[in-house]
């Protein structure tokens, strides 16, 4: 080393130049890393899904507290099933009405009904040319209704056999007269054909007696008499060749009828298709009618729960249409969560999304959060009176299973009552942070720009 180079090496200018240039390195890498940092988080931020919800207040309220039981038609109390006090189970049979005039009318109407699926079933039968298949009844048919089945498809095939033995026998008839035409037709031409012969033979025998009569060696009154003879046979021919063209005629009409018979047998079962199929298709909705009305007056629990405030006592005793005859006190009537939802916040909100439930009212040990669904939502706001606050009403649900979470791992079970506070939070789309942050910008660009 040189005394030059050691003295620039330990130089104060040298080993300034020196700071400086690490100080320059160290703001690029930093400017690079910060760099690096913005454009990375600008990028999560504008790709990252963060779920956005709107929050609601109300209270637990409770759907179908009493439960009326009525009857649409009433009528005359054939049997009392229950008594004050009783706890029923939904479906279970309560009173029973005279139902002797309703079963009348829905049997006369299932006979109807039956009796022109199997007429319908025979018709195509018979359109068609193939046995008659079996009507096909839901598996809930009643044995009343498989016992008229039975009965029509007997009737139907009967009446199938019958007609298809009167248009085969029409139609054997007719061409047994074909076929005797024929006959007549051939034996006419056979005829024909010997006379035909016996006129070239005659024709010969009139050549040969008038070269005779030339001679002198036959009378003139025989060649005329052979003249006329041959006239009668042509004139016989003649007659014989009309007789075939009128037989041939014949068969022809004939032919022609069968057609007709088959073309009018066709129309003839297409029309009796479409009345059936109308009457058919006016008669089912008054079966059900006529069902729904038996079945009303069997009246039947709407719920399960206690039966309270009987009103009807007697045997006999008659019952006025919409009479309330007794209330079912639901067991456990079903929770719902009436709330609140900020008009600003029912942006992206729909029946079905999903929710999360709170209840504040309860210890903070008792308190997880429920997930449950968005039943109902208002179609219009409404207004506080007293707030002026505008808002959407709205209805969630929460499943049994869902419920069994506010008892789990506690000693004494939480029980939910109307009247309760509740939060709900209702999940809306998913959006990015980005978003997030310039909702505000562009809705105050939007309300400039209207």
């Amino acid at each position: 080393m040189t005394p030059l180079t050691a003295f620039m090496e330990t130089s104060p200018l040298t080993k300034g130049l020196c700071h400086i240039a690490n100080a320059r390195r160290d703001i690029l890498l930093g400017g690079a890393a910060a760099t690096l940092f913005f454009v990375g988080f600008v990028g999560w931020a504008a790709s990252a899904p963060l779920d956005s919800a709107a929050h609601a207040t109300g209270q637990v309220a409770v759907s179908g507290s009493r439960q009326q039981v009525q009857n649409l038609e009433g009528g005359e109390i054939s049997a009392l099933l229950v008594k004050e006090g009783d706890v029923v189970a939904a479906g279970q049979p309560l009173v029973e009405l005279n139902a002797a005039e309703a079963r009348a009318a829905e049997r006369a109407l299932a006979a109807q009904v039956i009796q022109h699926q199997a007429q319908i079933s025979r018709i195509q039968a018979e359109t068609l040319g193939r046995p008659f298949e079996a009507l096909r009844l839901p598996a809930s048919a009643s044995p009343e209704d498989r016992a008229l089945a039975a009965e029509a498809e007997i009737m139907a095939r009967r009446e199938l056999a019958a007609r298809d033995r009167a248009y085969a026998t029409e139609q054997a008839v007719l061409s047994r007269r074909v076929d005797q035409l024929h006959e007549q037709i051939t034996g006419g031409r056979v005829q024909s054909a010997a006379n035909e012969r016996q006129q070239g033979l005659m024709g010969q025998e009139l050549s040969g007696m008038r070269r005779l009569a030339d001679q002198g060696y036959a009378p003139l009154t025989r060649v005329r008499a052979l003249e006329r003879a041959a006239a009668e046979l042509e004139g016989a021919n003649g007659v014989q060749r009309g007789e075939i063209a009128r037989l041939g005629a014949g068969v022809g009409e004939i032919r022609l009828q069968m057609s007709q018979t088959s073309a009018e047998r066709a129309r003839l079962l297409a029309a009796e298709t479409r009345q059936a199929q109308s009457e058919l298709s006016s008669l089912i909705p008054q079966w059900e009618a006529a069902k729904q009305r038996l079945e009303a007056s069997r009246i039947k629990a709407p719920v399960s729960g206690t039966v309270m405030g009987v009103t009807v006592h007697t045997v006999g005793g008659v019952v006025a249409a919409g009479q309330n005859l007794m209330e079912i006190v639901p067991v456990r009537p079903s929770l719902t969560m009436d709330v609140r939802v900020p008009a600003r916040d029912v942006e992206g909100l729909s029946a079905g999304q999903a929710v999360e439930i709170k209840f504040p009212s309860l210890t903070n040990r008792r308190t997880p959060v429920l997930m449950g669904s968005l039943a109902v939502l208002s179609p219009d706001t409404l207004v506080d009176e007293k707030t002026g606050a505008t808002f959407y009403t709205a209805r969630a649900v929460v499943s049994e299973v869902e419920l069994l979470k506010l008892n789990r791992g506690e000693a004494s079970p939480v029980r939910l009552r109307p009247g309760m506070p509740v939060e709900v939070l209702i999940r809306k789309r998913k959006k990015s942070l980005l978003g997030f942050w310039f909702e505000p910008l562009m809705s105050s660009l939007w309300s400039q720009g209207g």
